[in-house]
């Protein structure tokens, strides 16, 4: 389901760390909440892909998912999750 469903495209290059799969918007369907970053953190110097990632989130719309990406680039390695704000919506640091 990786590829028909547009994600597959969307982190073949990629390397993420943290995956979750929570109801972030509330609309009532699984959202996907990955951050992202190459294994090495040197990467450009050995190959031609950036150390560097965004932080991606996939939201379902007509049976495929909505590719999401926060703008600043960053060497991320985790994510937590949880309603930290206690609003009944789930949080992500």
């Amino acid at each position: 389901m990786t590829h028909p469903s547009g994600i597959g495209r969307t982190t073949l290059p990629w390397t993420g760390w943290s995956a979750g799969v929570y109801d972030f918007n509330n609309d009532g369907w699984k959202d996907i909440f990955a951050a992202g970053g190459h294994v090495m953190d040197n990467a450009e110097l050995t190959s031609s892909r950036k150390s560097r990632s965004r932080i991606w989130s996939w939201s379902i719309t007509a049976a495929k998912f909505e590719t999401v990406t926060l703008p600043a680039e960053a060497l991320h390695r985790g994510a937590a999750f949880g309603d930290f704000d206690r609003d009944g919506r789930m949080d992500v640091v």
